[in-house]
């Protein structure tokens, strides 16, 4: 009979969702540094976390407590400045910068071993940080920012890597404000986000103000 009531319970409170809103502050994300790149700056404000890129690229993470299967996440930013975009493809070699990238690592069968380690960059690492404990890493799946119009709407596979995935369906309104709903696959764990802001290729001066990171998650 326990059995049964437990049964019953588990079967009401997997349609429930729950509301996690990030505290957006300079400690929050862990931030890395590429060799030879320049940092952005970071300060707090009334509103979030602003970032300001001078020429800089550095990845943002934050791991999740627990890996879980998310039902939305939202994002809200205000975005200053414009990237100085050659003639190719936003994306493309050394024109592949994006004024914000949320990106979501999905849990999956992929891992590292001890001996890649060594050689492998420290970005690499730290993805597959992330699903220690887990079964692996599958992939980061980025939604991006567009400024070139060519490329919005559309998905690729990144060059750099095959763990690196994007779409580019963030719009930035004339205001320079981005407001977005995402919906995360339903049948695969997340195990925390990915940002990243750059305007390294590029040459770019911008600045980003991240207001809001919320998600829903599946008990």
């Amino acid at each position: 009979m326990k059995y049964k009531i437990w049964a019953v319970f588990i079967f009401l409170m997997s349609g429930f969702t729950f509301s996690n809103e990030i505290k957006l502050k300079s400690d929050t994300f862990k931030v890395l540094k590429y060799k030879g790149i320049a940092s952005h700056k970071f300060s707090e404000t009334e509103k979030g976390l602003k970032v300001e890129v001078k020429s800089s690229a550095n990845p943002m993470i934050y791991k999740f407590e627990k890996a879980s299967i998310l039902k939305e996440v939202e994002i809200k930013l205000k975005v200053i400045g414009e990237l100085k975009l050659k003639e190719s493809l936003q994306g493309e070699k050394k024109n592949d910068d994006f004024r914000f990238r949320i990106g979501l690592v999905y849990e999956g069968d992929h891992n590292i071993s001890s001996f890649q380690k060594i050689f492998a960059p420290e970005w690499l690492n730290e993805l597959f940080k992330l699903g220690e404990g887990y079964k692996g890493v599958d992939r980061i799946q980025f939604y991006t920012t567009y400024q070139d119009k060519r490329i919005a709407d559309k998905s690729r596979d990144h060059y750099f890597s095959e763990y690196l995935k994007e779409t580019h369906n963030l719009k930035i309104d004339s205001n320079g404000f981005v407001s977005h709903r995402l919906k995360p696959e339903a049948d695969k764990r997340v195990l925390g986000f990915w940002i990243a802001i750059d305007g390294d290729d590029t040459e770019s001066e911008f600045s980003v103000e991240l207001q809001k990171l919320s998600y829903k998650k599946i008990l």
